[in-house]
């Protein structure tokens, strides 16, 4: 016969950090966030959202879309700009590779406001 299972959830003690390794007490869920199946440390949440920043960008970058515009159009040449315009009026959409560096700038220049966003968004 099979022994049934409990059906309450056992807490580990502690939780290790995905980023550094370091092991934070369970009940300390303040120091800590769990985003998707990754458990991350405050202390690394930064450094988190710089590693994978390509998962979490376009949903910040839209939720920030003006001034991201600012940045990216700045970034680009008049060449670049006349490219974009010819895109824009036939697509929707566009992501070409200063776009992406640009993206990728734009979140480390707000790495603060950008792993907040990833927290308040993806955490748990």
């Amino acid at each position: 016969m099979i022994d049934e299972l409990p059906t309450e959830r056992v807490v580990p003690h502690s939780v290790e950090c995905c980023m550094c390794g370091g092991m934070i007490p369970a009940d300390r869920n303040e120091e800590y966030t769990i985003i998707g199946n990754d458990i991350v440390c405050n202390d690394c949440l930064q450094d988190y959202c710089r590693t994978n920043y390509e998962q979490y960008a376009p949903d910040y970058i839209k939720s920030n879309g003006s001034e991201f515009a600012e940045d990216l159009w700045r970034n680009l040449t008049l060449s670049e700009k006349a490219q974009v315009a010819e895109i824009l009026l036939q697509s929707e959409s566009c992501c070409t590779d200063v776009a992406k560096e640009v993206m990728f700038d734009y979140c480390l220049k707000h790495l603060f406001d950008f792993s907040s966003y990833v927290k308040e968004k993806y955490g748990t």
